[in-house]
């Protein structure tokens, strides 16, 4: 008899468990995605070096961190990724300058050490200044270096001047807050206006007043005419 032909058994696929580390880089990812390049906020690729660093080096958690990245998205137009996670109190912000700094090649400065040149100030709005947390340190020939807390900011916001090469360092938000009050000192609201009224009332009663002064004296003196002219007094 011819010999049984043995029917090939189909092995099935055996199903590795996924990977944690790669798990944790698609989620990740995918919520980075949703705040890259909006707003203040970098590209897609400059966030993942970030995020990589954050988690490895400062020892964010992965979970904060993808809860922090979601209420973010909701507000990223806005809000800067970096100060988002200071104030959620993940990150520390000498550890965020460091990242920064190191991630994206830009000196570290402290403003305290540096005599600040008056020519500069003037290149930069003091509401945009204080709007978006700059301050411009030095000005030679057609070089501005300014101090940020976020790289990010966009340039074309911040009023400079057309033909300005801009130098960015990294700052601290309480060195920089710290000059506005020296050199973008802040008029309080309504004051000038106040006194600017109270100018116009005193005009006004000092009016009514010399009118009323003048009044008695006018007809004092028309009567003098009429009687100097016709021999009557007027009563």
């Amino acid at each position: 008899p011819a010999p049984l032909r043995q029917t090939p058994q189909i092995r099935k696929p055996v199903s590795l468990p996924p990977d944690p580390d790669l798990l944790r880089q698609k989620e990740l990812r995918t919520a980075l995605e949703a705040v890259a390049g909006r707003g203040p906020n970098p590209s897609l690729l400059t966030l993942l070096q970030l995020g990589e660093c954050w988690e490895k080096e400062a020892g964010i958690p992965h979970k904060p961190l993808l809860e922090a990245l979601a209420k973010l998205a909701a507000n990223a137009e806005r809000a800067f990724i970096g100060h988002l996670l200071i104030s959620e109190k993940l990150l520390k912000e000498e550890r965020l300058i460091y990242s920064l700094s190191k991630t994206l090649r830009i000196p570290r400065f402290q403003i305290a050490r540096y005599d600040i040149n008056p020519e500069a100030i003037s290149t930069v709005p003091a509401e945009m200044a204080r709007r978006h947390e700059v301050f411009p340190i030095d000005l030679m020939g057609r070089i501005l270096t300014l101090a940020v807390t976020n790289p990010f900011v966009k340039l074309d916001t911040l009023g400079i001047p057309k033909g300005f090469k801009v130098r960015r360092v990294l700052c601290s938000r309480e060195e920089i807050r710290s000059h506005f009050d020296i050199y973008y000192p802040i008029e309080v609201p309504g004051t000038a206006s106040e006194e600017e009224g109270q100018g116009r009332e005193l005009e006004a009663e000092f009016s009514r007043w010399a009118r009323k002064q003048e009044a008695p004296m006018t007809t004092s003196i028309l009567a003098d005419e009429l009687e100097f002219h016709t021999g009557r007094r007027a009563s």
